[in-house]
């Protein structure tokens, strides 16, 4: 099922592909979520891409996976292995840094099989919606949402010859010289009922993390989060029997050499399946980790849950600031969050887990709020493994980018202008009259480096990178390491 370039590969239904990144060269000065050595590259799953071709299996068609992650180099060696073309090419889009990568692989499909349709969806193409159609004549489609219904019925209609786009709930499309969406919010698969994932879709699928998802969506409000457009404030959750099957069929491709993912956008919001979960999954002998809201009653719960496995857990508490968070609406009630997350620090502590928590430099910060979220950082630090802090991007179908001109007129933030933002349509943020965006980089980097531990950071960031043995996992964490803390900043290579 994986595509081995210089390897003669049949053919299939879905030609399913994985971008590379291709972010503006001072990506690897980022801080956050968007830092990256510049020598070694991120080595994940895309976990939509697998989930789409692992349930077009279970439909009865074929499908296969072209990863092109870490760069696009054998891209027309891997679509001229295969002997005959797919019926469809759908490529996953999850970032801004993804979409040129988007683009130049819809343009070399489409040289290599030029009547073979091109479908894209990920969470930033999603937003464009019918602007993805303008800025690239070789894509067809657009999957507006989730993708497996819209990827089936799109499918099924050009196994059929009888091809009726705009009865697709969820997909923008071509009609008549120019581009049309049917917005309507496609049906969606029950979690319980989705096919196990079929990791080995992936070429030397081992090398990654193992990543199992918990639920999608959420049900708050933050308005900085894309969950919001994709999901409608709305959680669907995974049974624990179900995760934990999920979770025995991951390790027994695995074992127990990686850490493992829970994916979430908000792990934890049911009390009742998250004792069931641990109850479930303590005798798998599996590390794991995942993201929490703090808000919950997590000192009931965190006991069991790290005798099941838990080591690190990731706080999403984005600013320090009660004004910044009123402003994100990340809480209605800002000093009970902040003492909560000391206190849950604290605990989690003393329990013997790492713990990272994220923040954004964000729109309307100023020197002062900036010094507020210091100080809250100083207060909780004693008890933090690592930070992640990242610079405010406004990315597109946000309750953040519909309100941007009014809070630009109100707070005096702006967006970061230039050719690479606008092709890619994501623009950075001066936060404020008094701090550039460079400025919040600097900070923002600054801060992570002075109150994360080395081994701390890395525990936090390793599922992101090859878990393949303990020989890459070691040289992944010197890299990581020397590129973060040391003064060489991040000039080492690794092999």
């Amino acid at each position: 099922m994986p595509i081995s370039p210089g390897v003669v590969e049949e053919s299939c239904d879905v030609l399913l592909i994985q971008p590379p990144v291709r972010g503006p060269e001072f990506v690897s000065k980022l801080s956050g979520t968007l830092y990256m050595p510049r020598r070694l590259v991120k080595a994940c799953i895309n976990p939509g891409i697998l989930s789409l071709g692992s349930y077009i299996l279970h439909k009865g068609h074929s499908a296969r996976i072209l990863d092109l992650a870490e760069g696009d180099a054998l891209l027309r060696v891997g679509l001229e292995s295969m002997k005959k073309a797919p019926r469809l090419v759908g490529i996953g889009c999850t970032s801004a840094f993804e979409y040129l990568g988007t683009l130049r692989c819809a343009q070399e499909c489409k040289q290599c099989w030029p009547d073979v349709p091109v479908i894209v969806g990920g969470q930033h193409v999603g937003p464009l919606g019918t602007m993805v159609l303008e800025d690239a004549p070789h894509i067809d489609f657009v999957c507006l949402y989730e993708g497996e219904v819209v990827l089936e019925q799109l499918l099924e209609q050009l196994i059929d010859g009888k091809l009726a786009c705009e009865v697709i709930q969820g997909l923008a499309y071509r009609i008549n010289h120019t581009t049309a969406a049917n917005r309507e919010i496609p049906k969606v698969v029950p979690l319980d009922e989705m096919p196990l994932l079929q990791y080995d879709m992936y070429p030397d699928f081992r090398r990654y993390t193992p990543y199992v998802e918990e639920s999608r969506g959420c049900p708050y409000g933050c308005v900085y989060c894309i969950s919001n457009y994709l999901h409608r404030r709305r959680i669907r959750l995974k049974s624990p029997r179900r995760i934990a099957r999920e979770l025995e069929h991951a390790r027994s491709l695995w074992g127990d050499i990686p850490e493992y993912a829970l994916l979430a956008s908000t792990f934890g919001v049911r009390s009742s399946h998250v004792l069931e979960l641990a109850d479930r999954i303590s005798g798998l002998g599996i590390r794991w980790n995942t993201e929490i809201r703090p808000e919950c009653h997590w000192e009931r719960w965190l006991p069991q849950l790290q005798n099941s496995g838990l080591r690190v857990l990731n706080f999403g508490v984005e600013s320090g600031s009660k004004e910044i968070l009123s402003l994100m609406k990340r809480t209605d009630l800002p000093d009970e969050f902040l003492d909560r997350v000391v206190d849950l620090l604290h605990f989690s502590k003393d329990l013997g887990l790492r713990t990272r928590c994220n923040f954004i430099v964000y729109a309307g910060d100023t020197l002062q709020t900036l010094k507020e979220t210091l100080e809250f950082i100083v207060k909780a630090g004693p008890h933090m493994d690592a930070i992640e802090y990242s610079p405010l991007f406004v990315v597109p179908g946000t309750q953040l980018e519909r309100d941007f001109p009014r809070l630009s007129e109100q707070l005096g933030c702006s967006l970061v202008k230039g050719d690479y933002w606008e092709q890619v349509h994501l623009h950075p943020c001066h936060p404020s009259k008094e701090v550039s965006f460079d400025e919040a980089v600097g900070f923002a980097a600054l801060i992570e480096r002075m109150f994360s531990s080395p081994e701390g950071w890395y525990e936090a960031e390793k599922t992101m990178y090859t878990q393949k043995d303990h020989i890459a996992m070691e040289r992944v964490k010197n890299v990581l390491m020397t590129a973060r803390f040391a003064d060489s900043g991040d000039t080492v290579e690794a092999d």
